[in-house]
């Protein structure tokens, strides 16, 4: 499980992808794993990842004493589980995704979609509030995630 920051957007002013909706970035995609021993990185504005095929990279230059940097490689194509919509009164947007992989393309399994999402909502829900944006790495955060296929 990992997030991806969405920064300072409450994501009220963008659209929101919709459930099913396949996401794919050109380029690699950066995110921070979701660790219940760093309690201070919270399920803020985020996208909140499924990962099947991620690869955590080493931070040279820092000192180590930051979040931990995950990365998808270029084209990794996800698809949107769930969209949650802040309140507006404080409750984050969260865009819960599931990470596809294998040779066949985007095949479509429930199954796999609901017990991914059913995991990824138990982890967030024991949090509450956005992580500080000093907390995030930088390329761990932004909009817009993804273009379509």
């Amino acid at each position: 499980m990992v997030l991806r920051g969405m920064g300072d957007d409450d994501g009220h002013g963008n659209a929101l992808p919709r459930p099913g909706t396949l996401l794919r970035d050109p380029g690699p995609v950066s995110v921070t794993p979701l660790d219940p021993l760093r309690p201070a990185m919270r399920a803020g504005n985020s996208y909140v990842i499924w990962s099947a095929a991620a690869r955590r990279v080493q931070q040279v230059l820092d000192a180590g004493d930051g979040p931990e940097e995950v990365v998808f490689a270029p084209g990794t194509l996800f698809r949107v589980l769930e969209v949650r919509k802040g309140d507006g009164g404080g409750a984050p947007v969260q865009i819960f995704l599931r990470e596809l992989t294998g040779p066949l393309g985007p095949q479509t399994n429930p199954a796999a979609d609901r017990a991914a999402l059913e995991r990824l909502v138990q982890a967030v829900s024991q949090r509450s509030g956005p992580a500080p944006a000093g907390q995030w790495p930088e390329r761990c955060t932004g909009l817009p995630f993804g273009a379509g296929p």
